[in-house]
């Protein structure tokens, strides 16, 4: 077991790579991201006897409304609009190995 202390003033999260942890009395398997609460430390233990790779991942908290469309994630309506309309026309890079 791990025990890592944490900014209060931050909000973080746990996102598990590989692997099974118990996150205080949270189950977080393979692909889960488990939010942490708003305390100073949390502990994190490996389940079922192997290893399990973590990250932890945190900022400040968002101020404002926040709007989700497909995978875009914006703040406005205008932006979001703005998002599909650059990513129609190609403005937002490719990745390697990516067919789309």
């Amino acid at each position: 077991m791990a025990t890592v202390k944490l900014d209060a003033s931050l909000e973080m999260g746990l996102y598990v790579v590989e692997g099974e942890a118990s996150v205080q009395d949270l189950r977080l398997e393979t692909g889960m991201l488990g939010l942490l609460g708003d305390g100073s430390q949390v502990s994190v233990a490996a389940r079922g006897g192997e290893a399990v790779e973590l990250v932890l991942i945190g900022g400040l908290p968002v101020q404002g409304d926040v709007l989700f469309s497909g995978p875009f994630v914006m703040n406005t309506h205008e932006q979001l609009a703005q998002g599909r309309r650059d990513f129609a026309e190609g403005r937002m890079g490719t990745l390697d190995g990516v067919p789309f």
